[in-house]
C-alpha cells in the first residue's frame, strides 16, 4: 500500500493496522488524529502547515493525567518521544508521523 493509500484509508475511517504494528487503534478528529499504541498511550498527531515555506510538519502530544485536588484530569501535552516529520504534501506528512508513532517502543 502507498504512504497515500494509507493516509486515504484513514480519511475514509478505516486504516491498515497490519502496516502499523505499534499501533492498537485511531481515531479522525478534524485535522489530527489520534492514535492508541499497544502500550496503551494515546497520541494525538497534529500535521500544520509552515505558511512561510509551504511545508507540512507533525507535531505530536500524550494524553496524562493531571490531578488537582485528588482529582484526575486528561490534559495533553507535548511529547519530545517522537521525531519530527516534515514533507511537500499533507498526506505524506501524515503517514510519516504514523510509521514514526508506530515503530518508537516506549516502556
Amino acid at each position: 500500500m502507498t504512504a497515500n493509500a494509507m493516509v486515504a484509508a484513514t480519511r475514509e475511517r478505516r486504516l491498515d493496522f497490519s502496516r502499523l504494528t505499534g499501533l492498537a487503534a485511531a481515531s479522525e478528529v478534524g485535522p489530527q488524529v489520534i492514535v492508541k499504541t499497544k502500550e496503551g498511550r494515546d497520541i494525538r498527531i497534529t500535521v500544520l502547515r509552515d505558511m512561510s515555506t509551504g511545508r507540512y510538519r507533525s507535531a505530536y502530544e500524550r494524553l496524562i493525567p493531571l490531578t488537582s485536588r485528588g482529582n484526575d484530569h486528561p490534559v495533553w501535552a507535548k511529547t519530545p518521544a517522537y521525531r519530527l516529520c516534515t514533507a511537500t504534501d499533507l498526506d505524506d506528512c501524515l503517514d510519516a508521523a504514523l510509521r514514526e508513532v508506530s515503530a518508537v517502543r516506549i516502556y
